[in-house]
């Protein structure tokens, strides 16, 4: 059986990474509309769709490709942190950014523990 370390490695080989995350990003609210003419920010921002975590995907379909939705779905509320920033712009214009990521090394550890 493989352990931690050695699904790290596999994963980051994977994905040609050194990163120690797999994360999406995505702009979720925020106000537009502010200009140098006076004009103020007051416009909302639409929210852009939650990109998939293809990355995750391709991990979990090389390593463990039988495994269950229920599975899968334990896995994403088991190992996904959530995080929200504001990035400010010119003129009060603003834009809210979501972060999902998952932790390579946690995920190496969750694999040798409940799947593989």
């Amino acid at each position: 059986m493989a352990t931690a370390n050695e699904i790290e490695r596999k994963i980051k080989k994977i994905l040609s990474t050194t990163s120690s995350e797999i994360s999406i990003d995505w702009t979720t609210g925020g106000l537009r509309g502010g200009s140098c003419w006076g004009d103020k920010a007051d416009v909302p921002r639409e929210a852009d769709p939650e990109p998939t975590f293809d990355n995750l995907n391709i991990v979990l379909e090389e390593l463990c490709p039988n495994m269950s939705f229920l599975s899968y779905g334990k896995l994403l509320r088991t190992l996904v942190k959530q995080s929200e920033r504001t990035r400010d712009d010119f003129y009060g214009n603003y834009s809210i950014e979501t972060r999902k990521t998952v932790v390579i090394k946690e995920l190496a550890q969750y694999l040798v523990d409940y799947v593989l």
